[in-house]
């Protein structure tokens, strides 16, 4: 918060004097935080942004509007919203400051964090002996009902937003015509599953008047991008650059210092993102998320 209070002074500092106030850099104001000494790079560096990873990223995706918001599918799927300059709760999420000015102009972020999505792909091609590649050839496709998947990745839990705990990962649906795609497809549609999961669980759910902005190394695939759309109803958007996250701590320290980057040369902008539409007809995976969304609660406690 942006204050300090007397008696969580003393785990910290002597004084409460001493606290330093919350001050980011925004894309509309500007905060002075100190020097770096030039004893130490040969030259006074002025401090000029500090923001979280997760904010920053936010802030790299573009994510200015309420109700923007950005999903990283790393090792695990972080889901992060901008909420706007009122704060508020969700069951099974996080909220915290995403970036403030000097004047008291404050935005809030919510977030949450599904503890398996990449490293489910990873698991799933070494047990399947495929190489990574393999993912790729997991295209948009109808399936029949009786020839589906469900992956349910609980290796330790699920993570946020239902904090649902279990016995471990489970794969269900198989059957004597069942082909490795068909066990990878279903591990791409779990993570599609918890990022709506996440999405479903913050105050401005669905819209396409909203967007959604994914990166990571999972992020890359066209199918997971696709199911995402279509289950949010929002367009996906691809950024071309995969370092959001030190684009907004760049965005916040270079505004202070009047460096305004929508005014930089087009001809040094990276290549147009990709987006995905929904399509018009959202049944399949619509029905493929009320399905596993019942396996889930069906195996975890």
């Amino acid at each position: 918060s942006p204050g300090a209070s007397e008696g969580a002074a003393p785990m910290f500092i002597p004084t409460t004097q001493e606290v330093p106030k919350v001050a980011f850099a925004s894309p509309t104001a500007s905060a002075q935080f100190g020097w770096l000494d030039a004893s130490i790079a040969g030259v006074s560096v002025p401090i000029t942004g500090m923001i979280g990873d997760q904010q920053a990223s936010l802030l790299g995706h573009g994510a200015l509007a309420v109700g923007d918001a950005k999903a990283t599918f790393g090792t695990s799927c972080v889901v992060g919203m901008n909420i706007g300059a009122a704060p508020s709760l969700a069951p099974g999420l996080v909220t915290s400051i995403a970036w403030a000015d000097q004047v008291g102009g404050v935005t809030y972020e919510m977030e949450g964090s599904a503890f398996h999505s990449g490293y489910t792909m990873t698991w799933l091609t070494r047990m399947l002996s495929l190489p990574d590649a393999e993912q790729e050839r997991v295209t948009y496709s109808l399936l029949d009902a009786d020839r589906r998947v469900t992956v349910v990745p609980a290796f330790t839990g699920m993570g946020a937003p239902t904090w649902l705990g279990g016995t471990g990962a489970t794969i269900s649906g198989l059957t004597m015509e069942t082909e490795p795609t068909d066990i990878l497809r279903a591990g791409i549609e779990s993570m599609a599953y918890q990022a709506f999961d996440l999405i479903s669980a913050m105050p401005v759910a669905v819209g396409g008047q909203f967007s959604l902005s994914v990166d990571g190394g999972a992020a890359s695939n066209d199918y997971l991008c696709q199911s995402l759309a279509d289950l949010s109803g929002r367009i996906i958007v691809r950024p071309s650059s995969r370092e959001l996250t030190g684009l907004g701590a760049a965005i916040a320290a270079a505004t202070t210092l009047g460096i305004n980057f929508a005014a930089a040369d087009p001809a040094d902008a990276p290549t147009a993102p990709e987006q995905f539409v929904p399509h018009s007809d959202t049944s399949y995976v619509r029905d493929g998320f009320a399905h596993w969304k019942k396996t889930v609660l069906q195996h975890l406690t």
